[in-house]
């Protein structure tokens, strides 16, 4: 579940609007790990991947539960093992064998939170970046919405380091923030978690040829 348009993210959100409910067979995979470590657990779901190994993405509501079993380093493997032999005994007691596959199970921890602030960012009316842009446009050479953070484009180097536009940098980003903030559909965006990037032009140009691809690569 890493992009707005997977069936993962639209299954989660619509559990989370109480359209829904998260799927009978994982119910007690997902009590028992609400109640033993205290998190909130969305969604579970069930897939296969590469040589049709089995595959259970625990999806979380927030963000800082995901993080306590997934690092740049990779997943926490005792907490996938254990969630693996928890899903055993279940499938086995319930004889659900036949539907679920459980040797060599790959267990993936996601969250439905980051995706959300994705979709909030997604959703701002272009023509209100624009607008935004043009109260600026001596200042601001580009605003890119990026993913959930969006990054705002100076022309110099000289003016984004300019330290007399710190308070221009707070206010546009306050703005910015008040833009996002109407499509926040769940709450998730506050202003100690939203974070504007400022770079600038002279740097696009210099160190990326000009290339949105390179920049975001």
């Amino acid at each position: 579940m890493v992009l707005l348009q997977d069936k993962e993210f639209k299954e989660t959100k619509s559990i989370k609007l109480r359209l829904r409910d998260i799927n009978p067979d994982f119910k007690e995979l997902a009590d028992w790990l609400n109640i033993n470590y205290n998190h909130k657990i969305l969604n579970i779901t069930y897939d296969t991947i590469s040589n049709l190994r089995p595959r259970l993405n625990i999806i979380f509501e927030f963000t800082s539960d995901k993080n306590k079993y997934y690092s740049n380093r990779g997943y926490d493997t005792g907490m996938q093992k254990t969630i693996a032999n928890q899903f055993y005994e279940i499938v086995n007691s319930r004889n659900l064998y036949e539907r679920y596959n459980t040797k060599n199970i790959f267990v993936t921890f996601q969250d439905f939170e980051s995706i959300a602030k994705i979709e909030s960012n997604d959703k701002i009316d272009k023509s209100l970046i624009k607008y935004l842009k043009d109260l600026y446009v001596n200042i601001i050479w580009e605003i890119s919405p990026g993913f959930s953070a969006p990054t705002i484009f100076f022309y110099t180097n000289s003016d984004l380091h300019n330290v007399s536009f710190a308070g221009l940098k707070e206010e546009i980003r306050k703005r910015y923030f008040d833009l996002l903030k109407v499509n926040d559909e769940f709450g998730y965006i506050n202003n100690d978690n939203f974070i504007v990037y400022f770079d600038s032009k002279e740097n696009f140009d210099t160190n990326y040829s000009s290339n949105w691809f390179y920049y975001y690569k």
